[in-house]
């Protein structure tokens, strides 16, 4: 998910700085609120990569010391995949919906990226709410 939203990113930038507002005239890539777009995209990507980098960090640490890799890792990694899932679903929509009409044409490539992304965090492994149910029972001390 993390490589079909950065290659909707580089797709939303590079149609950006060919389109213009069709009212204005003013090229998209002038256009304050398509920057703001672009911006929060670019920083929830990154936010999700950061995630994934920090779960693989901690398996790397507890393969290293011998240590357990216990329920509390578990539902840490799979929460925190499932948030990098949700920020790249949500980085895609946000360009996605940015993009204008061509967007939703079949050889459109941010709409190949777009229903990627979007079918990637409807999978079972990454269920969001149970993920986030998991994590926060675990933090809580609740049983599971």
């Amino acid at each position: 998910m993390l490589g079909s939203a950065n290659f909707a990113l580089g797709q939303f930038i590079e149609r950006t700085k060919e389109r213009r507002v069709i009212l204005t005239g003013v090229r998209k890539a002038e256009h304050g609120p398509t920057q703001v777009r672009l911006a929060e995209a670019a920083a929830e990507i990154h936010s999700a990569d950061l995630l994934i980098h920090d779960i693989l960090a901690e398996f790397d640490r507890l393969t290293a010391t011998g240590a357990s890799f216990d329920n509390d890792h578990r539902a840490r990694a799979k929460w925190q995949a499932a948030y990098a899932a949700e920020l790249c679903r949500r980085a895609v929509a946000r360009m996605f919906s940015g993009s204008g009409a061509h967007a939703v044409y079949t050889p459109s490539a941010l709409q190949a990226a777009f229903r990627n992304v979007n079918v990637g965090a409807q999978h079972a492994s990454i269920d969001f709410d149970n993920s986030a149910e998991q994590y926060a029972r675990a933090r809580l001390g609740l049983s599971s």
